[in-house]
């Protein structure tokens, strides 16, 4: 019997690099790519913050409960975790470049459209219900970016650059969450919540145009990107995936365990932090708390990224670099969780905060980049693995808060609830991951 392999898009430019599978853009091209590509990520994060930033407005309009709160900021992660295998097998066959750009529209659209699923019922669907779903889509189409991001960089950008234009490329997503945490903050406080959806989900949608109709477009037009069928070698990289391995290997659920226990921390702060310092410390100014704790994540995701590679120069061990500061995360963020139950004051709470979200970056040396040291060959499968864990964690932290906060337990507990995850975590990877080759 035969196994159909799909046929996907592939580029042919003019410049090929040594080694590399594939055809590369012209250096003058790639800055263009590299810029939009940035201002989508950003986009896609300022989206994605949206709705815990206006959580709390949208909750005393809509007279949600914390309960309800907590279903609607987890419906992204419902739509967002399949879309992790959903986007690696589309974009391979249809190219990354497409399928990013119609994933924009949608998203981009379902953003702009939030403000006016609440006027009234729809059918049988109340406004709640409506929110619920769309906030799921929202996740589906979102789900598909960082695996088409991943497909247009292998192919289109050479080995020896890829290191240092990914981080460029996905650092659009702390900044992203700068933005929408300070301009957001404006138009909430002087425009209300309406206006943050409809603002950002029009500029989502200019960039979502300019992509397809200024840089996708003109490729067709002139031939660069083109349907080809796979080569021998790569038609039996897409039908030997060693998921028994990857499903046996305990390294594979002590990477999977870790990222799912970091995930239920950072999405819980990343859906409650605004609420939290509503409730905690009314009166303060939105900005705030929306911007400081975000300020360091970016420039320590770019030191510790050049530390992990200077330890594993001098002669540290692969494993022992990605144990230590998966360790030093996880540890330091429920250490700065636990500082923030004792914090009396709204300045104190705010650097609590800020040190817990610098922790959460270090782990990028950890737990993230892991599955390209135990499977190279199939590091993008591996990775989706890790990913569609700490997107159900995505799910289950902020619903979990909700249901907590609303039967009568305090933000303490919480916060106490997520140090002990954290530590769990921790200690499973330092036990049982490791970062040698496994296949």
């Amino acid at each position: 019997m035969s196994t159909s392999v799909p046929v996907r898009l592939k580029i042919d430019m003019n410049e090929k690099s040594k080694g590399d599978a594939g055809f590369q853009w012209p250096e003058e091209q790639r800055k263009y790519w590299i810029v939009a590509m940035f201002c989508g990520t950003l986009l896609l994060y300022a989206a994605r913050s949206a709705v815990p930033l206006c959580m709390a407005a949208m909750s005393s309009e809509l007279k949600w409960d914390k309960e309800i709160d907590g279903a609607v900021m987890s419906a992204f992660f419902w739509g967002y975790m399949p879309a992790q295998v959903i986007g690696g097998y589309l974009s391979d066959k249809y190219g990354g470049e497409v399928i990013l750009g119609l994933a924009a529209i949608v998203w981009s659209l379902l953003t702009l459209a939030v403000p006016f699923m609440t006027v009234s019922t729809i059918l049988f669907f109340s406004p709640t219900m409506i929110i619920f779903a769309a906030r799921m889509c929202t996740g589906l189409s979102q789900g598909l970016h960082y695996p088409s991001l991943t497909n247009i960089i292998a192919k289109r950008i050479p080995v020896k650059d890829r290191t240092f234009l990914t981080s460029t490329i996905f650092a659009g997503g702390p900044v992203g969450t700068l933005f929408m945490g300070s301009v957001g903050s404006l138009f909430l406080a002087h425009m209300g919540w309406h206006s943050v959806f409809i603002v950002h989900g029009l500029m989502a949608l200019l960039w979502a145009c300019l992509w397809r109709f200024y840089l996708v477009l003109p490729e067709f037009e002139l031939g660069n990107i083109k349907m080809v069928e796979p080569s021998s070698s790569e038609r039996a990289h897409l039908l030997n995936v060693p998921w028994g391995t990857f499903t046996r290997h305990p390294a594979v659920w002590a990477l999977v365990v870790s990222h799912f226990c970091q995930g239920c921390a950072f999405w819980n702060v990343f859906a409650w932090l605004p609420m939290f310092f509503e409730e905690h410390f009314p009166g303060n100014e939105k900005w705030i708390f929306n911007v400081l704790p975000w300020l360091l994540y970016f420039p320590v995701a770019l030191f510790v990224g050049r530390l992990a590679d200077s330890m594993i120069r001098k002669g540290s061990s692969v494993t022992f670099v990605r144990k230590f500061f998966q360790t030093l995360s996880m540890c330091g963020g429920a250490f700065f969780m636990v500082l923030i139950t004792r914090s009396s004051s709204f300045s104190l709470a705010v650097v609590c905060m800020m040190m817990a979200m610098s922790m959460n970056a270090l782990g990028n040396a950890g737990s993230p980049v892991t599955p390209q040291d135990m499977s190279p060959k199939f590091a993008g499968t591996l990775f989706g693995i890790m990913n569609s864990a700490g997107a159900f964690s995505g799910i289950v932290g902020p619903l979990l808060t909700g249901y907590l906060l609303e039967i009568g337990y305090r933000w303490n507990f919480i916060f106490m609830l997520n140090a002990l995850v954290l530590i769990l975590g921790a200690s499973v990877f330092l036990m049982r991951g490791t970062a040698k080759k496994i296949v």
